[in-house]
């Protein structure tokens, strides 16, 4: 038996394995309640028009979308995403600036990992933050500075700009503020407008860069759409990642970067060392379906149903869960965060809450440095009314319990 450990490489022990990954692995053995991965509902959608758009663009442009394409991505595909962040998300895509299109947004936060941090540069990100992108960030080693999520506003300027000064104090110029700030996962925070205005100018006064991951922000429920924090931006320094997968489909993998040119040339040389491009396939019927403004018909009837099951999900929070935990009251996106009292901790009530049925995220693999043990992410997004309360109902017997052990 020949031992491997001696030929793997440093930097891959540093990856962690993903509970999200093993969680939905688990949930496809079992017949049980699913609030934990992060999947958005197309069970929805006409599967004709999806078979209408991949037919017309293999019939129509088969010798382009079976063919090598450049790094960057097919031009026409650009040109369509370009409309979309222009009408749709709000954002002015200005001439110094270049999109990247990548294998689903979790690439664009790997190449960033790997073009911005070397070992000991300092990374600000919230707390808890997305799990993915912690894994892309391990093994770059940077040092990580923590902003704690503690409401539904997200992280606090007042404590971004305390751990600055102290920095500052340090001799130490911290490098890169990677943030959510729009329906966040794990917690569905969002940050303020005024809130994104100040971060622009400490990313100015203390020159660093902030990288915005905006999976999100379409998935509004209560009053106008967020700007994205690149909507305040006039000098470039902040790098805006997003992704199809919440608005078109996952299953296409298309996820991009808006940044300037000189930004984009370094994305796109490591982008080549990967994979040479994304799929062109999946790149042409991703513009057909925008080209036909699926995303909109599709935004137009999903919101109100993950709205109605977001309502159902905090109202059996209150019922269930209200004298034993806290948690947050998104706006948008999919995620509710719960915080349970009487030190609860949720990965190990989570092998008795399979035993029961019911499937959730423990919150731990959100943190960096793996605190977080009271916690745990819901997602409400595609589980239907019905199973959301039964499944909090199991949850609220099983924490219920564990309170009276604990107490």
């Amino acid at each position: 038996m020949i031992d491997y450990e001696r030929f793997f490489s440093e930097e891959s022990n540093l990856y962690r394995v993903s509970d999200i990954r093993k969680l939905l692995e688990v949930a496809k053995q079992k017949e049980l309640i699913s609030l934990g991965g992060g999947l958005p509902d197309f069970r929805i959608i006409d599967l004709n028009e999806v078979l209408d758009a991949v037919t017309t663009v293999i019939m129509n442009k088969g010798n382009i979308a079976l063919q090598y394409s450049a790094t960057n991505g097919e031009p026409s595909f650009i040109d369509a995403l370009t409309e979309y962040l222009e009408k749709d998300v709000g954002l002015e895509v200005k001439e110094n600036e270049s999109i990247i299109v990548t294998t689903g947004s979790q690439q664009a936060i790997d190449i960033t990992a790997r073009l911005f941090l070397n070992p000991n540069d300092v990374l600000l990100l919230e707390k808890p933050t997305y799990v993915a992108s912690l894994n892309a960030f391990f093994p770059r080693r940077p040092r990580f500075e923590g902003l704690e999520i503690t409401s539904d506003d997200g992280i606090s300027i007042d404590e971004l700009e305390s751990k600055l000064e102290k920095l500052k104090k340090e001799g130490i110029k911290p490098k890169v503020l990677y943030i959510i700030p729009s329906y966040q996962n794990p917690t569905g925070a969002i940050l303020p407008e005024k809130s994104r205005r100040k971060i622009v100018e400490l990313a100015h006064e203390y020159d660093f860069l902030v990288v915005e991951d905006d999976p999100y922000s379409q998935l509004t429920y209560e009053g106008e759409k967020p700007k994205p924090i690149k909507a305040f931006d006039k000098e470039g320094r902040v790098i805006y990642i997003s992704t199809l997968s919440k608005v078109v489909s996952p299953g296409l993998r298309i996820g991009f970067v808006l940044a300037d040119r000189a930004v984009i040339n370094r994305y796109s040389l490591i982008k080549q060392a990967l994979d040479l491009h994304s799929s062109t396939l999946t790149q042409l019927i991703a513009e057909e379906l925008l080209r036909r403004g699926f995303h909109r018909k599709y935004l137009s009837k999903i919101i109100p149903i993950y709205r109605s099951r977001r309502d159902a999900m905090l109202r059996s929070l209150e019922e269930e869960l209200g004298d034993n935990a806290v948690w947050t009251r998104p706006r948008g996106g999919m995620f509710v965060f719960v915080w349970l009292k009487n030190n609860i901790d949720t990965k190990k009530l989570l092998e008795k809450a399979i035993d029961s049925g019911v499937l959730y995220v423990p919150g731990s693999g959100f943190y960096y440095d793996g605190s977080g043990r009271n916690t745990m992410r819901l997602n409400f997004s595609y589980p239907s009314e019905q199973d959301i309360r039964k499944g909090i109902k199991i949850l609220g017997e099983l924490v219920k319990s564990e309170a009276e052990r604990n107490g």
